[in-house]
């Protein structure tokens, strides 16, 4: 999912959500570069997501937010093959990753 139109308030997510097998240039299953993307209340699983080229290999956040307010967010074997942030990488000065509460576990 590339979310990076402005204008548009991006991805609000809860209840059950899972990405396996995605792959990309960055952000392998979440690519966020306007707006951005909030998880609560729910159970997110990110496994097995590549990002090719750039970093984070379930999400990548370059401008925009990702926000996790609560439930469960689990990355399994996410990886970026050239780049930093295995799972999740948030870059640039207009970018910003938030946790209220919840819990990420990474394996």
């Amino acid at each position: 999912i590339h979310i990076g139109h402005h204008g548009f308030g991006g991805l609000k997510a809860s209840g059950k959500l899972t990405f396996r097998g995605c792959s990309g240039n960055s952000g392998g299953a979440i690519k966020v570069t306007a707006g951005g993307a909030e998880f609560s209340n729910g159970t997110f699983l990110f496994e097995d997501c590549i990002a090719d080229t750039g970093g984070g290999g379930a999400v990548s956040v370059s401008a925009g937010h990702f926000i996790h307010s609560s439930g469960s967010s689990t990355f399994n074997r996410c990886r970026a093959l050239t780049s930093a942030g295995g799972a999740v990488q948030v870059e640039g000065a207009q970018s910003l990753f938030k946790m209220h509460g919840g819990s990420m576990r990474f394996s």
